[in-house]
């Protein structure tokens, strides 16, 4: 089982052990990943490729996923009303043309008919966590358990995170938590879309941005 260290009763992993897999691609940048502490609304898409994630077995189960996280302050992060969905994809490799936040698209059947196992994980629940002192300030937090999902091998990933919170964070940008990943340029794939507002809410079927500036760090936990 994944090697985790017990906090304040709030879990974070401590390295990889068998049974996950870690996807660290770059430290050196931040963004308002998985989800916004700092705007009213927001949404997060990620695609993770097969081969990135070739380790993990055909026929495991999804027990958990973690982000990597900087907190540089202690408190509690939490969001409301957050909807996520996972899946894999049979055909895909990379995000379809005119996506929507829950991961479908107007105009690309193919794209939508080929997906293993879509299923929504959280349908209006609060999710987050919360950091204390003895916390180091970047840690992988498990933010996100799924049930009953069965990994299907040499597939991608894809999390389709909607942040319907509404909450504007005063605290300044320097204080909330950010994910961590990779900073890119030029031209690349459609592996991850993320905008943030505050004042008017998406929705599951609002039109996303593709960003191909950055792509957040992720650790998969399979049983």
């Amino acid at each position: 089982m994944p090697c985790v260290t017990l906090v304040n009763s709030l879990r974070y992993s401590t390295g990889p052990s068998p049974g996950d897999v870690t996807l660290t691609l770059g430290n050196g940048n931040e963004r308002d990943c998985p989800y916004t502490n700092y705007y009213d609304y927001g949404y997060n898409c990620m695609f993770y490729t097969a081969n990135e994630l070739s380790s993990i077995p055909n026929g495991a189960n999804i027990d958990k996923i973690a982000f990597q996280i900087e907190a540089p302050s202690n408190g509690t992060f939490e969001v409301q009303f957050q909807q996520v969905w996972i899946a894999q994809h049979n055909t895909g490799t990379e995000f379809p043309l005119n996506m929507r936040v829950n991961g479908t698209s107007a105009t690309d059947t193919t794209w939508n008919n080929n997906f293993i196992n879509y299923t929504q994980i959280y349908n209006g629940q609060t999710l987050g966590f919360t950091k204390v002192s003895a916390d180091p300030n970047i840690v992988w937090r498990e933010l996100l358990f799924p049930s009953n999902f069965t990994w299907t091998a040499n597939k991608p990933f894809c999390i389709f995170w909607l942040n319907g919170d509404g909450f504007y964070n005063t605290s300044g940008t320097s204080s909330y938590p950010r994910g961590k990943g990779i900073t890119l340029s030029g031209t690349q794939p459609r592996y991850y879309a993320m905008d943030f507002q505050d004042n008017t809410a998406y929705s599951p079927t609002s039109f996303v941005n593709i960003d191909g500036t950055f792509r957040p760090n992720i650790k998969i936990f399979y049983s």
